[in-house]
Formats: C-alpha cells, sequence, structure tokens
C-alpha cells in the first residue's frame, strides 16, 4: 500500500512538473506573440508614416495637377474665343471689307463692350474656380482628418489588446508561481513520507529479527526442550513490545504482539500438537525481550 501511494506520489509530482512545463510554454509562446503583436505595431506606425507622407505627396500633386489643368482650360478657353473672334473677324471682314471704314467706329465701340463682357465672364469664371478649388481643398482635408481619427482608433483598440495580454501574462505568472510553491511542498511531502516508510521498514526488519532471533547454534535446528512451563512464566512475565504509530495508517497503531518461536502458536513446531488445557489462558501471547530469551540447546541425541 504504501509502495503504491509513493508511486501515486511521484505521478502526481511529474503531473506538476509537466503542469509547470506546459505553462513555462505558454508564457514562452504569450511572450513571443506579444513581440510579435510589437512588431507588428511598429510596422503599421511606420505604414502610418508612410501613408502619411504619401497623402501629402499626393495631396500636392493634386494640387499641381489642378493648377496644370486649370492653366490648359483657361489657355483652351482663350483659344477658342480667339478662334472665334478670328473667324468672326475674318466673316466679317470678308464680307464687310468695303464697309469697313464706315463701320469702323461701331466695331470699336462692338468691341470694347465685348471686352468688357469677356471680363466679367473670365472674372466669375476664375471666382467659381477658386471656389471650386476651395471646397475641394476642403473635402480632402476632411478625407485625411478621417483616415487619420480611424488610424488613431486602430492604434487605441491595439493597445488595449496589448493591455490585455500583459494583464493574461501576469495571471498566469502569478498562477506558474503558486504551481512553483505546490510542487515543493510535494517534494516535501513526499521526502516526508520516504522517511516515514524507511522507519517502517526498519521497524518490519526489527520485528523480523525479533521473531527469528536466536543463537548462532541453534540457527536451523529443531527445538525439542519443553516449553509449556516456560513459556506460561515468559508469558506472564514479559511486557507486550509496543510501537508507535507508522505513517498514520489505522492497523498499525494498536500493540504489535507476536507469539515466540518456540511456542505452540508458531508454525512447524518440532513438539507437534500441544494440548490446549496447558495453554494458560491469555489473550493476546507477547513476545519477550532479547535478554530475556534464553539460548536453546539442540537435541545431541
Amino acid at each position: 500500500m504504501l509502495s503504491t501511494e509513493v508511486c501515486v506520489l511521484k505521478q502526481e509530482v511529474i503531473d506538476f512538473r509537466s503542469r509547470v512545463d506546459a505553462l513555462v510554454e505558454e508564457n514562452a509562446t504569450l511572450k513571443q506573440h506579444e513581440q510579435t503583436l510589437n512588431e507588428s505595431l511598429d510596422t503599421m506606425e511606420d505604414r502610418l508614416e508612410v501613408c502619411e507622407q504619401k497623402v501629402r505627396e499626393l495631396e500636392d500633386l493634386l494640387e499641381e495637377r489642378d493648377e496644370l489643368l486649370d492653366e490648359r482650360i483657361r489657355e483652351i478657353d482663350q483659344l477658342k474665343s480667339e478662334l472665334s473672334e478670328m473667324n468672326s473677324d475674318n466673316s466679317s471682314l470678308r464680307s464687310r471689307l468695303r464697309e469697313l471704314r464706315d463701320d469702323r467706329d461701331r466695331w470699336k465701340a462692338d468691341n470694347e463692350k465685348g471686352i468688357k463682357i469677356i471680363n466679367k465672364l473670365y472674372k466669375e469664371q476664375k471666382e467659381r474656380r477658386l471656389r471650386d478649388e476651395y471646397m475641394a481643398a476642403n473635402g480632402g482635408d476632411a478625407s485625411g482628418a478621417d483616415r487619420i481619427k480611424q488610424l488613431e482608433t486602430d492604434l487605441e483598440d491595439r493597445k488595449h489588446t496589448i493591455d490585455t495580454l500583459n494583464e493574461t501574462n501576469a495571471q498566469l505568472r502569478e498562477q506558474m508561481e503558486k504551481l512553483m510553491t505546490e510542487c515543493s511542498n510535494a517534494k516535501k511531502d513526499v521526502q516526508q513520507w520516504c522517511e516515514k516508510y524507511e522507519k517502517k521498514e526498519k521497524m518490519l526488519g526489527d520485528l523480523l529479527k525479533m521473531r527469528h532471533s536466536t543463537s548462532p547454534t541453534a540457527i536451523g535446528t529443531p527445538l525439542t526442550t519443553p516449553l509449556t512451563q516456560n513459556f506460561a512464566q515468559l508469558s506472564q512475565t514479559a511486557a507486550p513490545i509496543t510501537y508507535p504509530r507508522v505513517l498514520g495508517w489505522s492497523t498499525m497503531t494498536g500493540q504489535l504482539t507476536t507469539p515466540l518461536r518456540n511456542s505452540p502458536y508458531s508454525r512447524a513446531s518440532p513438539l507437534g500438537m500441544i494440548n490446549r488445557e496447558n495453554i494458560p489462558p491469555t489473550t493476546t501471547v507477547t513476545s519477550p525481550t532479547l535478554s530475556q530469551i534464553a539460548p536453546t540447546q539442540p537435541n545431541l541425541s
């Protein structure tokens, strides 16, 4: 029973060690996961900076393209207006070649009036263009601000995730420390059990020696001396040998008594079957001490 209990305790110690190893491996994986998250956070921050730089570059490029487009549109409008004017002038010149001198004054007035109208239209077009550019610029800033807000929210979420992982890591470390203390206590208990088991083995060895202790000359020889009177005297005078509690086992708390080797209760008695009337009325047969047992002489006949 004790050997099985020791085996069970050893198995529990092995289980505790395996649990500690599993927790250590889990802690290492969590640290590796934290490192990967930190690396991903750094990469995201780098990507954020790169994206912001690209956004600024694209905004600058867009503004340059808008300015170039506006310049091209103005040039096209000017060319169209000049072409239309030239066409009208050519047609008028061709149709009114003869009436040129007569209509010269009127043409100047009409030309000045047309210039005023064109300037007014050009001014309105310029104001409209500036208004459109302002609206476009404000819309681009809003989209960039929304993008920055979104990236900030993502960054906050990742920070929250890292904080939760740190908390779980701390909890796992506390559990690992508790398990290590439990393992140390279990090791101490196992050592105590081993010491108690060795004590019990020593006591059992002493019991076996007490049961089989005789003189060196009488070992292995049959006993032929009558033992009825001597056994009665020894059983009345000898005090029982009591042993303390061993390992807390219930069957080992009482007095341990063993019959003498040459008593009628012992096995393989050379005297054969002894009359039970000659046996003293004692409930328990106690073994005397080594000093009280006299060495028996072998039968020389």
